[in-house]
């Protein structure tokens, strides 16, 4: 810089600091500075809390001989009422564009502020009347007026009044005032303007943007009084070329600003107003009232996305979508919304209005128009009862979906998400990808893959692709190697994704293992770790989900959901979440949306209300098919999950329900006596002593005759252990064990629901069995086992997990219409070996293979089983009732051999017959 420019930049700033110092206590603002009284209504403390923005729509205010108070006191009760984070002004705010009079009328919205206590932003375009005398010529030094003190760079007015105190004062007073500080501010002006020449800047000069226009919606500020000529405009078509060369750049921007609603703000109206009634005039008919090039700004701010225009001019409401299309493929609408006057009386009704524009955080924006002055309008408690969406939902999805492409550089066709899940609670999922376009070079061969559950896990021996991928020649990278709960891997296509690659197709299948709820206390536990953790899966009370996240634009996404048969009214649901940061959602290096930790999902209610409708039922399955899904939102089918016994449904007759209700809350409260003394047993060692006895005698005399091989050596190839149910912490925890473990209260083990054989015994109340596929040369999909505290330092290879109900006979004391569930079962027994030429072996594989005599379970006890008195069988069982307790071959009688284990439950009984509460007390083990 020059000596001569910083000479001229002193001599700029000398007079306004001057000036400034007798000036009043107003802050001041201007399209690109924050309001000075405060922190903004939108801080970045409160941005990922806030639902939606307000924004408050007003034009023609006309401050000047033609301007009512009265009217201008009712816009200043409504923002105070509605509080509106922005005001946005579409010209004509003065009646003639002087300096004295834009100064005033600035200073008014500023103690406007003051006077309701609202924080809001100033945003405003001129009008015909702002940049000439009398709204019909544009001469400087009157057409630099406005820009001198709206502009981005104008002079400071917080010395002045606001035209309203200003009109209250005396005649005299007002014209000695007024002619003072136009001198003054006319001296003002010509020092910015000479200092915008040394610059080489234009100092009264508005920007088509602003970069502070962060705040969920992005404005675009044209001058439609170019070439003004008694009333009539047009807009500089470099301005509209300009603008087009700014919103290039918008997908470089963060995504709140990508995907943020685009509103142009202009003063003539671009299309014809059908509900004006104005009687004709010299300058008040149509001609003289519409852009003159209007057709050009509309094909060029469809071409720019804008969603919304907002006008004034006519002084009348309206509103109008125009259908446009760009090229053979790409449609959409452009809404129009003009407000009436907000300063000037009118008698005809409806000429006095202004707009609310609400702009949510999905993206969408909602009008209301108030409608006020001679005897129009609603009463004040129904203003808002008239609130309308500028864009229909379908057509705000193609929107967001033309950004998100412009955004990521790619697309999806077709998204196939398939998934079957059985009564057990696994679930297979088949995964299709059908086009996968790219606009832009990713710079990488490979497509991410994500795959999470919130229960359970994925059995990493399952993950394969698919028939057409295989052939295709796609490859698996960075796969698991066990179990996960979350996959993150990638799929390499063998081609650069890039413009010119053709479209990809490809996709996976999976097996999760305990990944979805069977029962309502699950979920309830789902829901209590979500509460806890703040890690948000979008999960209900009562409701399970299949969901798909919407990580690419998608033109068609086709969700499929198959459940059990025996579920009870499952009654599914299309539920829709958002990204809570949405629009601002994060992206990977891939460019695809990636949940990040600091941040969750929120329930959509505008979404979900739209694609319920969609979700379609085939017999047990279900089908939802969605066009152009939002990226960053997750789409669910969601289902109640109920408890596996209903008695209202399982009879008609009242009695017979009330009967069997009795039994089984007896049932549920016995299961919870005997957990809570099972927990009990680490602070109770002569407990603890008479229950491992016990587990010992069960080895002794039932599975090592019935399971071992020959010559082996027991201690160290067959362990039983037993885990207790906590219905509190919802876990199962190793309460006795046959080997040497700690099982103190702080070093016991605890398996959590879902996970391993344990829990998936637990929860479905049948046998379950694991088998190491490594050692068995099966790609079973067993889920991940936990260490069973063995301190061997590895687990167990064959595990078969017998679950305990709250009785000594649990195949006959109550009718097999009525199933035992996880509520009323006490824990699991665990029979364990790592031997591979273990018996158990046999047992296990026996039922992988389908050859266990069912018969106890399935409906048809025998007679076998409930005849002589447990006890007395466990007493006299020896390695020669091998074939009657279970036999290494390949047909075992399971239900008998299960039968056995509950002998435990015979043992418990005896503490809590007779009531026995002393210290250390021991159970009676009826060996």
């Amino acid at each position: 810089m020059s000596r001569f420019q910083q000479w001229w930049l002193r001599l700029a700033g000398v007079w306004p600091t001057w000036l400034s110092r007798r000036s009043h206590a107003i802050p001041e603002s201007s399209n690109s500075a924050e309001p000075a009284n405060g922190p903004s209504a939108t801080s970045d403390t409160e941005k990922p809390d806030r639902t939606h923005l307000r924004i408050l729509h007003v034009s023609d205010i006309h401050f000047g001989s033609t301007f009512d108070l009265s009217v201008w006191e009712y816009v200043a009760g409504l923002v105070k009422r509605e509080r509106p984070d922005i005001v946005v002004c579409t010209g004509d705010i003065v009646d003639h564009g002087g300096l004295f009079m834009l100064a005033c009328a600035k200073q008014e919205f500023e103690q406007l502020r003051l006077d309701t206590g609202v924080n809001f932003k100033l945003r405003t375009v001129p009008g015909n009347h702002d940049c000439g005398p009398w709204g019909n010529l544009k001469l400087p030094p009157f057409s630099w007026n406005y820009g001198l003190v709206f502009g981005d760079r104008a002079i400071s007015t917080r010395w002045m009044p606001s035209y309203c105190r200003y009109r209250k004062k005396r005649h005299l007073y007002r014209w000695i005032f007024r002619l003072g500080a136009t001198s003054a501010l006319y001296a003002m002006a010509m020092l910015k303007l000479l200092q915008a020449l040394v610059m080489g800047m234009d100092s009264s000069r508005q920007e088509l943007m602003n970069e502070d226009d962060t705040d969920g919606v992005v404005f675009v500020y044209l001058d439609s009084n170019h070439q003004l000529t008694l009333a009539t405009g047009s807009v500089d078509i470099e301005e509209v070329t300009r603008l087009k060369a700014k919103m290039l750049n918008m997908r470089d921007l963060s995504g709140a600003t990508s995907f943020a609603p685009r509103v142009a703000l202009v003063h003539h109206h671009p299309l014809p107003i059908p509900d004006a009634r104005i009687t004709e005039g010299l300058t008040s008919f149509e001609p003289f009232l519409v852009l003159r090039n209007s057709g050009v700004l509309l094909r060029e701010l469809n071409r720019c996305d804008v969603d919304l225009i907002l006008h004034g001019h006519k002084h009348y409401s309206s509103f109008s979508r125009l259908g446009y299309s760009l090229d053979y493929k790409t449609e959409g609408e452009i809404a129009v919304l003009a407000a009436g006057s907000a300063g000037v009386t009118h008698a005809e009704q409806g000429r006095n209005s202004v707009n609310f524009i609400d702009v949510f955080r999905s993206g969408r924006m909602a009008y209301t128009t108030i409608f006020f002055g001679a005897g129009a309008g609603k009463p004040v408690t129904e203003l808002f009862r008239n609130s309308h969406f500028v864009h229909g939902m379908e057509m705000h999805k193609m929107r967001m979906h033309r950004r998100a492409v412009e955004r990521q550089g790619q697309w999806i066709r077709l998204l196939k998400h398939d998934a079957r899940v059985d009564a057990g609670g696994d679930v297979v999922v088949s995964h299709e990808v059908e086009g996968h376009h790219f606009d832009r070079d990713l710079n990488s061969s490979c497509l991410p893959v994500q795959i999470d559950v919130s229960m359970g896990r994925i059995a990493h021996n399952t993950l394969k692709l698919s028939e057409g991928s295989v052939r295709a020649g796609h490859k698996w990278n960075n796969k698991p190697k066990k179990p996960e709960r979350s996959i993150r891997c990638s799929i390499e296509m063998g081609q650069h994704l890039s413009v010119s690659s053709s479209p990809c197709s490809y996709g996976y299948s999976c097996v999760g293992f305990n990944t979805y709820a069977t029962t309502e206390w699950e979920t309830i536990r789902a829901f209590e770790l979500q509460e806890r953790t703040r890690s948000n899966t979008g999960r209900t009370v009562g409701m399970e989900s299949v969901a798909v996240v919407i990580r690419v634009p998608i033109q068609q996404l086709e969700l499929s959901l198959q459940l059990p048969r025996d579920l009870v009214s499952p009654d599914p649901q299309v539920r829709v979440l958002r990204w809570r940061s949405y629009p601002d959602v994060p992206l990977d290096e891939k460019m695809q949306f990636s949940e990040t930790i600091d941040q969750w999902w929120v329930y959509d209610s505008d979404s979900t209300q739209h694609e319920t409708g969609r979700l379609v039922r085939h017999g047990d399955n279900w089908r939802l098919r969605i066009s152009n899904p939002l990226v960053g939102h997750r789409y669910e089918i969601r289902w109640r999950v109920r408890d596996a016994v209903d008695l209202e449904v399982l009879t008609a007759d009242q009695d017979e329900a009330v009967r069997l209700e009795t039994e089984e809350t007896t049932r549920r409260g016995r299961a919870e006596l005997f957990r809570s003394w099972l927990l009990d047993l680490p602070k109770h060692q002569a407990r603890k002593t008479s229950i491992e006895e016990f587990l010992k005698a069960f080895l002794v005399a039932v599975c090592e005759p019935s399971f071992q091989s020959p010559g082996g050596d027991p201690s160290n190839d067959l362990e039983v252990a037993l885990f207790a149910y906590d219905s509190g912490l919802h876990e199962l925890r190793l309460v006795a064990a046959t080997s040497e473990t700690d099982l103190s209260v702080d070093s016991a083990l605890r398996v959590p629901l879902n996970e391993g054989v344990v829990g998936a015994a637990f929860k479905r109340a049948v046998p379950t069995y694991y088998v190491d596929p490594v050692l068995s040369g099966s790609r079973d999909y067993a889920a991940y086992l936990f260490d069973m505290g063995t301190g061997k330092g590895d687990v167990w290879r064959y595990v078969v997990a017998l679950p305990i109900f709250a009785s000594t006979s649990p195949f006959s004391a109550y009718p097999f219409d009525v199933a035992w569930s996880s509520a009323t079962t006490i824990g699991v027994l665990t029979i364990s070996s790592l031997s591979p030429a273990s018996g158990l072996s046999a047992l296990a594989e026996g039922v992988a293979n389908g050859n266990v005599a069912y018969g106890a379970l399935t409906g048809e006890p025998s007679e076998e089983i409930v005849g002589p008195p447990i006890p007395e069988a466990l007493q006299s069982a020896s390695a020669n009732d091998s074939a009657v307790l279970g036999a290494r071959g390949p047909v075992v009688d399971y239900p008998r051999f299960w039968s056995f284990s509950h002998l435990l439950v015979d043992a418990l009984e005896s503490p809590l017959r007779s009531g026995n509460s002393e210290e250390g007390g021991a159970a009676h083990v009826p060996v």
